[in-house]
């Protein structure tokens, strides 16, 4: 027989806390939800419970939290364009398995770029293999009660990916401090979708998020 890479993905949805034990058997990956449905709440539904599984996840060991419902899958994708940008940055910043439910062939340009950016990628393929927590929770209040939610993790070359979330109906500001980071003094960041250089910030960083909306940035300590 020929020697060839296998993985070994085990599917207990989630069942018995697989995450536990499933890289002693060799497992690979592993469900750690049951499965995903084609819509806002069962997307964030999974996505943001995810926490409490960070230290079962190690380079070869990743915890699955099931496919992307983004694209064409028979349909295209009932998330709207901010819910897609948000679900695919959980999932990168999260170093789930990016795995694909929609028909390739009728890959259109917003989801070619959605899924083909190197900067988002490399965070999700990070070498050191960490996934992110949940660092802060906060109520923004205006016509409704907004909650927003801010991830991050550390990076094999000493910067941290963070990832900004609004869950709430309004418009709202988001921000991450470099204190809630545990980083000291000035650092530069850069918006990891729009691959553009945001500049040097003193202590923290903010931005208006829309509904459902996200933004993924890399921190980098000034030299």
């Amino acid at each position: 027989m020929n020697k060839r890479d296998i993985v070994f993905s085990m599917c207990q949805y989630g069942m018995a806390n697989v995450w536990e034990w499933a890289s002693e058997v060799n497992g690979n990956t592993w469900r750690t939800t049951g499965d995903i449905g084609g819509s806002w709440g069962s997307m964030a539904a999974i996505g943001f419970k995810q926490g409490g599984h960070e230290p079962y996840v190690k380079p070869g060991c990743w915890n699955d939290s099931d496919m992307m419902t983004v694209g064409y899958m028979g349909h295209y994708s009932p998330l709207t364009d901010d819910e897609q940008y948000t679900e695919m940055s959980l999932w990168c910043i999260m170093a789930a398995p990016l795995l694909l439910g929609c028909d390739l062939t009728k890959v259109d340009e917003f989801t070619h770029n959605l899924l083909c950016n190197h900067e988002v990628i490399e965070v999700n393929q990070d070498p050191l293999g960490r996934m992110a927590s949940c660092i802060a929770t906060r109520i923004v209040t205006t016509t409704y009660a907004n909650e927003t939610k801010v991830y991050a993790k550390e990076m094999e070359d000493g910067s941290m990916a963070v990832a900004l979330f609004n869950l709430g109906d309004d418009t709202v500001p988001v921000s991450v401090t470099w204190a809630e980071l545990k980083l000291k003094g000035p650092q530069m960041v850069r918006d990891l979708w729009r691959q553009k250089d945001l500049g040097k910030q003193a202590e923290k960083f903010s931005a208006d998020l829309p509904r459902h909306g996200c933004m993924m940035l890399r921190v980098f300590l000034v030299k």
